[in-house]
């Protein structure tokens, strides 16, 4: 399962029927979220020779 996400879009119904999502931002949730920051962290201090 991948990383969930919470998207705040703005819905656009056409005169010809066609349906759209304007996308105005994505946020990362739940623990995908903080799981990847550890692991950007872990990685980034590692380099550096701290693990």
């Amino acid at each position: 399962m991948g990383m969930k996400v919470v998207v705040r879009a703005m819905p656009a119904l056409r005169d010809n029927g066609a349906f759209s999502l304007n996308v105005q931002e994505i946020r990362p949730l739940g623990k995908g979220s903080l799981k990847r920051s550890f692991d950007l962290l872990k990685q980034k201090l590692t380099v550096e020779g701290f693990f």
